[in-house]
This record gives structure tokens, C-alpha cells and sequence, in this order.
């Protein structure tokens, strides 16, 4: 959403929006209009001297002035009318203005640094009008970097009248302001290669690689600005997960540039939501960057820069020249080029170049601590204590995860140790004993049912996991929920960004910290939640780092 503003029953003091056009054309809103008793502004050139002179909604106001408006009621959330194509700002005007009080407000579609007027030295004092407290508010003239709000009128005095020259050459200057860009990517690997993202509302002819890929969002924490061109670099040779039809790039949906059809939705794909008139796609013959910009002879504009109001799916990418054999084979990007323009500044003076290094999205981390105590006889404190016989004690490696991100959850994962590795809790009438002191059984748990599992990841979430060594190696220990069981909101391992205890792990023959098995790789399979499916899912590989 752009620029927006309010006016409340009763007197506002405005400015005309940077544009020399009537207030009925720049907010198309004929209720509103309707609402509108009366504009007024200060002649200057008047024969008797300064006075009010009044306007209608119909009439054109200019660049650079201040106007009291009288409305019959409330109005929130204005939007100005960026589809009008007669709404056109200067980028230089002309003023009119005398020694003593003047209304005045930004000549621009933008704010203005009071600094950057060549008559500063003559002004005394401004003041805002403030609709709420029905009072006025004096603006520090002398503070670095004081603005002249867009949208707000104001009055200016002035110790002496300015110069022509001094009146005539009021420039646009940008405003310079902090965006923070954000560039995020998932790994969303599947080795069946089947399944579709849900970003995708459809399948189109097979040419979509399906799960094999990365998943690449953007965001801006100022959603007046949208993406004009980009180009991101990757760490393997890289194409676009989309495919092609008849030679023609599929960008980042399934819909085929210049309007072929089929015509699927795409309203949750940046591109898409933005025009169909990109090309995307391996950027100058370097299989290592993907780039994005507007066809030639397509000028930007509201209806076909990418928007950012919240995470927008940018792109999907996968391996060049075919499906990836495993997750480690996607191309990672590894560094960005990324022009984004002002709301109705699509030019080059306006643009700002963003160079985004780009981060996962959902972070896992993982630590394990060695907790080998000659005793023998320690218990970890998350383990009730009358719980102890089947427990081997504090001869154990503690693994414990935090997810960043509160709206994902653990559904499964793989550990990879550099020695034999078993759980710490042993068994109970042969059923695994998971992580803490609970037994599991697929059909249903033994006893004991009431032992603390507050602390505990697996039991956190539920009862009904199955934990134990990895398919055909003692090397590892992995974690899925039991056969028949569905992945809920009830069981997924969710750590709200603190650390949580995942498990405890052993060997045989341990006499000292140096005999216990060490984490050397992971693979965890993360869910957004109330979303289990491995559409959605993503692939975490983080490397693990011991506490000592």
C-alpha cells in the first residue's frame, strides 16, 4: 500500500501532493469530494494585500502551496490516485512568497528538506497544524535534517522577501531513506520429485521442476517502494525452476511470459502480481546469476513494479541442466543486486541500488554438550528422578535445537555422529524409550504416563514419535513420528526461539568425555505450522557446535 492520508470533520491544513491537478483527480473519491465544503489559500497577489481566496474540489491547486480544507465528516486512509496518467510532478517549480507569513508545504511527491530551499536563510519559524489537539506545532528550523512532511501544510515566516532567483530554482531532491531489504531462501528438496509448492495454484504441463528446488522471498520494511530490476548471484550454476514452454521462459510460476495461456492465478508470486511482461531468467550468458527486468520498451510503473507489503515469493530456482540428486546440490545464492524505486518515481534519480547478501529464512541451530561424570550417578535435570534404572545417567551427549522462527516446527530429523550412537534412555518391555523417561509404542504408551516432559522437544510435542538408529547404520539417530500417525500442530517440535532439549545420546565403553559420540551432520525437515504437508515443508542441514 502507498502513501495514504486522513482528514478529519472540521479544518485540515494540506498541501496539493505534489501535483499541479485538481484535489477531485488526485483522490478520485467522489464521496469525499462531496464531503468538502470549501479550499482555502493565501493570494499573495492580491491589490489589497494577502487574503483568503477559496477553491473547489474541481479547481487545480499548485505545487508548493498550503490549502485549509473544511470537511462535513471523518475520512482515514486516503489513497492518492497513482492511476491517473494526467498526475504528473514537476521536478521544478516556481513560488510565490513575501516577507512575513506565508502557507506553504513540499513543492514534491515527497518530503523536503527544509535546508535544501535556496531562501533558508530567511526563515524565521514554521508551523504544522495538528487536526487533534486543534493547536499548532512549530517545526525546528535550525535542526539538521527538518522536513517538510508530505502531504501537511504549513505556515512559514519569512524576515525578508526572496530573491526571483531565489524562487524560481526549487529543485526535487530525493529524500535519502534507510530501506531495509531483506532477501531470504528455503531449501525445499524432496528426492521423490512429486509434489508442487502451495505457492502454485496449478500444474503447468509438467514443466514446473516440483520440489527439487529453492525458494527465494523478498521483503521491505517500506512498503512505498517496489523491486524495478534485480540480479542474484548463486554459489552452482543455477536456471529457473519454471522451465519453458515453446522456448519461451516460464517466470517463476506456471504462466508463460507475454500472456500465453493457460492464465493462472498468481497472486502470491511477485512477479506475477506485478506484470507478465518480465524477463527472467540466467543473467548475461552467466549460469551463476539469475536477473529480472521489464521487457524492452515496458516502462515501469504502479502496475508492473514488485510490490513487497509483506515476505512475496520472488522466484524459484533449481539446479542447471536438471533435477538435483540431493539437497546439497541447489544452488545457494550468495549475493544480490536489487533496484527498487519510490511509489510513482520510476527513474533513475529516484532508484536506490540494494546490495542484499542473502540469508535463510527459517534458521535451525543445534549445540551439544558432553556430560560425562565418573559417577556415574547424575541425572540430567530434565529427567524425573524416579525414573532412573533404565536412564545411563550422566555418561551422555545432550542435543539441543532452537528453530528463529515461532510459525515453524520440527517434523522429522536425521543426526550423523562420528561413532556408534544409541539413545541414552534405553528400553521398557522392549519399547524405545524417547529422549526422556517416557516410553513409546506405536499402539498406544505403557506407563509411567505422568513424568515431567516440559523441557523435552519430542515429548513437548508428543508421545507417538519413533526415535532410534538410522536406516542401516548405528552412526545415527533419527526422529519421525510413528507409523499411522499424522504431523499436527499437537506433535510437531516446536522451541519458540529458546533452546529445548532434543535428545540424549550414548555409546558403549564410555570412561571420559573423548569416548562420546559427536553430532558431525544434521538434516532436519522443518513445517510452517498448521501447514504439514511437504509442500510446505523446508530442509535445515545446520552444522552442530559444542557448548564446553
Amino acid at each position: 500500500m502507498g502513501f495514504t492520508f486522513s482528514i478529519k470533520q472540521g479544518w485540515n491544513f494540506l498541501s496539493s501532493f505534489g501535483y499541479p491537478n485538481s484535489l477531485n483527480n488526485i483522490i478520485n473519491n467522489q464521496a469525499i469530494s462531496n464531503d468538502i465544503v470549501v479550499l482555502f489559500f493565501l493570494n499573495l497577489s492580491h491589490s489589497n494585500g494577502p487574503r483568503y481566496d477559496s477553491l473547489t474540489v474541481d479547481d487545480n491547486l499548485e505545487q508548493g502551496q498550503g490549502y485549509w480544507l473544511y470537511s462535513q465528516n471523518n475520512h482515514i486512509n486516503i489513497a492518492i490516485n497513482t492511476n491517473d496518467e494526467t498526475l504528473i510532478s514537476a521536478d521544478s517549480v516556481s513560488l510565490s512568497l513575501k516577507q512575513g507569513w506565508n502557507m506553504i508545504s513540499s513543492p514534491f511527491y515527497d518530503s523536503y528538506k527544509i535546508e535544501h530551499f535556496p531562501f533558508k536563510s530567511r526563515i524565521e519559524s514554521i508551523y504544522s497544524y495538528d487536526t487533534n489537539t486543534e493547536d499548532y506545532q512549530e517545526i525546528g528550523v535550525d535542526v539538521s535534517g527538518a522536513l517538510l512532511e508530505y502531504g501537511i501544510g504549513y505556515w512559514m515566516k519569512l524576515s525578508s522577501e526572496p530573491t526571483v532567483s531565489e524562487l524560481s530554482n526549487i529543485i526535487y531532491i530525493p529524500t535519502i531513506q534507510e530501506v531495509l531489504l531483506q532477501l531470504k531462501y528455503t531449501i525445499m528438496y524432496d528426492q521423490n520429485n512429486s509434489l508442487l509448492p502451495n505457492d502454485l495454484l496449478g500444474e503447468f504441463n509438467n514443466h514446473f521442476i516440483k520440489q527439487n528446488i529453492l525458494k527465494i522471498e523478498v521483503k521491505s520494511t517500506d512498503d512505498t517502494y517496489g523491486i524495478g530490476a534485480f540480479s542474484i548471484g548463486f554459489d552452482k550454476q543455477v536456471e529457473l525452476a519454471s522451465g519453458s514452454v515453446s522456448g519461451i521462459p516460464v517466470n517463476w510460476n506456471q504462466y508463460p511470459s507475454g500472456g500465453q495461456s493457460p492464465l493462472y492465478s498468481y497472486t502470491r508470486c511477485a512477479v506475477f502480481a506485478a506484470s507478465d511482461d518480465w524477463n527472467i531468467g540466467t543473467g548475461y550468458n552467466n549460469n551463476f546469476l539469475i536477473t529480472g527486468t521489464l521487457s524492452a520498451g515496458v516502462a515501469l510503473s504502479n502496475n508492473n513494479v514488485i510490490n513487497m507489503d509483506d515476505w512475496t515469493t520472488l522466484c524459484y530456482v533449481t539446479s542447471n541442466g536438471g533435477a538435483p540428486s540431493s539437497a546439497s546440490d541447489l544452488p545457494i545464492p550468495n549475493s544480490s543486486d536489487i533496484l527498487i524505486y519510490p511509489e510513482g518515481k520510476y527513474n533513475d534519480a529516484d532508484k536506490t541500488v540494494c546490495q542484499i547478501t542473502p540469508t535463510q529464512k527459517v534458521e535451525l541451530e543445534i549445540k551439544y554438550t558432553r556430560l560425562y561424570d565418573e559417577s556415574h550417578n547424575i541425572l540430567p535435570t530434565e529427567l524425573h528422578p524416579d525414573f532412573s534404572s533404565s536412564f545411563n545417567r550422566q555418561t551422555v551427549v545432550k542435543i539441543e535445537v532452537k528453530l528463529n522462527d515461532i510459525n515453524y516446527g520440527i517434523g522429522a530429523f536425521d543426526m550423523t555422529f562420528d561413532k556408534n550412537v544409541e539413545p541414552a534412555s534405553g528400553s521398557i518391555d522392549g519399547f524405545q524409550i524417547n529422549w526422556n523417561n517416557y516410553p513409546n509404542n506405536s499402539a498406544g504408551s505403557t506407563g509411567p504416563v505422568s513424568y515431567s516432559r516440559n523441557k523435552c522437544a519430542v515429548f513437548s510435542a508428543s508421545d507417538n514419535w519413533n526415535i532410534g538408529h538410522g536406516s542401516g547404520t548405528t552412526y545415527k539417530i533419527f526422529g519421525t513420528l510413528s507409523t499411522g500417525t499424522a504431523l499436527s500442530s499437537d506433535n510437531t517440535i516446536s522451541t519458540n526461539d529458546e533452546w529445548v532439549t532434543l535428545c540424549y545420546v550414548t555409546t558403549d565403553n564410555v570412561s571420559s568425555n573423548s569416548d562420546l559420540p559427536v553430532p558431525v551432520s544434521t538434516e532436519f525437515l522443518v513445517y510452517p505450522t498448521d501447514s504439514y504437508n511437504n509442500s510446505d515443508r523446508i530442509i535445515l542441514t545446520p552444522s552442530p557446535v559444542e557448548i564446553l
